[in-house]
């Protein structure tokens, strides 16, 4: 199964201040955006129906009150008009990074500058030279074109998706029992609630989670319909219209994984006594090679259990080359009077009976994590979370991982090697966990 690249990029309409402008201003800048997207007439039906998801963007921004991301003392000038229209025609167009190379020789190009004033043809071709010149020459545009800050942010936004796009992404694999919590913990590197965390099979498909460069306030779907702007109705119901085995989510990673050019695949649960169908989907695509890294997610509650055992032995003759880390969840479960230290030598002794050689055991509370990316955040919390977020405080004050971490990975986090974050970032393993994902990707 192939990443989708059109689920790896952002948006930058939200920080176009049209959206400042008034009810007739922001109407004529759409009608003649639409006109210049008409000129491309593309006969790629993807890029046809990229466009059409796109354009509800668009439509939905440039028909109210636009949410603009800038400051509110900022104003569209004019003679930024036109670079506006271009940075908008390079995503609804398809966001290709050859783009800038091609644009200036076709009908749209054209007749934007044609319909511009002088001095807007002037920002326009800076604003094209920033792409298209030598290092040299694009320090001397940046020295003598000080644009202002929104177009200087939309500017980083698209240079930002360009050099993204030309990065290979690295595919990883979360593999495991229903029960281990792999939706808490996708949940926790994302920093938000996307996938749907209950103990029961939500779907039999595979979660392609595609990076994107930077966060744009969209999250993506691909479930038989595109939807650039999914709530909690798309990603948390399967489209009964898609038939395929899998189901593409363009979202910004929050933590160690920011920016990272990476594709994370959920696997369904593979507890093989009670759904076949999920074990068979996920043993396939284990068995098939996509996958650069695996997540091994274990449940500590429920260590070693009959399922876990078939399906660790299934792992190990699928996957004996394969980057792999043991992720053990739900450590917050551990009692006073157990030792972290040896219920982890015991999972290290039961994956080397089975065949694997110095497996990497990460103890990890992912519940925990997500409530710290919350607060971290911002993003406001029920009174059930925030009573939660205290318990777990109080619990790693006394049992952190982080001398774990710094004892069984020393050549990762010997002294000074700490990753970044603080509190329950560290403290839960998910900061660790991270940054070994980051340098198994390189």
């Amino acid at each position: 199964m192939l990443e989708s690249r059109w689920m790896s990029q952002a948006q930058i309409i939200l920080s176009n201040p049209i959206l400042l402008a008034g009810e007739k201003q922001k109407k004529e800048y759409r009608k003649r955006l639409q006109e210049l997207v008409e000129l491309c007439h593309s006969k790629d039906a993807e890029i046809r129906r990229w466009e059409a998801s796109v354009w509800q963007i668009y439509e939905a921004a440039l028909s109210g009150e636009g949410d603009y991301r800038g400051s509110r003392e900022d104003k569209m000038r004019r003679a930024y008009l036109s670079s506006f229209l271009l940075l908008d025609i390079f995503f609804l167009t398809g966001c290709k990074t050859n783009f800038f190379q091609n644009i200036r020789r076709t009908r749209s190009f054209k007749q934007l500058r044609g319909k511009s004033s002088a001095e807007q043809k002037k920002v326009l071709d800076a604003v094209c030279d920033r792409f298209l010149s030598s290092s040299k020459r694009k320090k001397r545009y940046a020295k003598n074109w000080k644009f202002g800050k929104p177009l200087e942010t939309c500017i980083d936004i698209v240079k930002k998706d360009i050099d993204f796009q030309k990065r290979t992404p690295v595919r990883v694999l979360i593999t495991g029992l229903m029960s281990a919590g792999k939706s808490t913990f996708i949940n926790a590197l994302l920093g938000r609630n996307v996938m749907p965390a209950q103990n029961l099979a939500c779907t039999s498909k595979i979660h392609a989670l595609v990076g994107k460069p930077c966060d744009d306030g969209f999250v993506y779907e691909d479930d038989a319909e595109l939807v650039l702007d999914a709530g909690k109705k798309e990603l948390f119901q399967d489209n009964p219209q898609n038939e395929s085995d899998s189901i593409a989510i363009g979202i910004a990673f929050h933590g160690g994984l920011a920016g990272c050019r990476v594709v994370i695949y959920d696997s369904p649960g593979v507890n093989s006594s009670m759904n076949e169908e999920h074990r068979d989907v996920a043993d396939h695509f284990l068995q098939s090679g996509e996958a650069d890294v695996i997540l091994y997610l274990m449940n500590f509650t429920q260590l070693m259990t009959e399922d876990d055992d078939a399906h660790a032995r299934f792992v190990f003759h699928a996957l004996q080359d394969k980057k792999i880390l043991f992720i053990v969840n739900k450590v917050d479960e551990l009692k006073e009077e157990e030792s972290l230290d040896a219920a982890m030598a015991d999972v290290k002794r039961y994956l080397e009976e089975i065949g694997f050689s110095h497996p990497r055991i990460c103890p990890i509370s992912a519940a925990a994590a997500f409530l710290e990316k919350r607060v971290t955040s911002g993003a406001n919390m029920n009174p059930m979370q925030q009573m939660q977020y205290g318990i777990y405080r109080q619990k790693f004050a006394a049992t952190s991982l982080s001398e774990y971490y710094k004892t069984h990975f020393p050549e990762e986090f010997g002294s000074g090697k700490e990753p970044q974050g603080e509190g329950l970032l560290r403290d839960s393993g998910i900061a660790y966990v991270e940054q070994l994902m980051r340098r198994m990707a390189k």
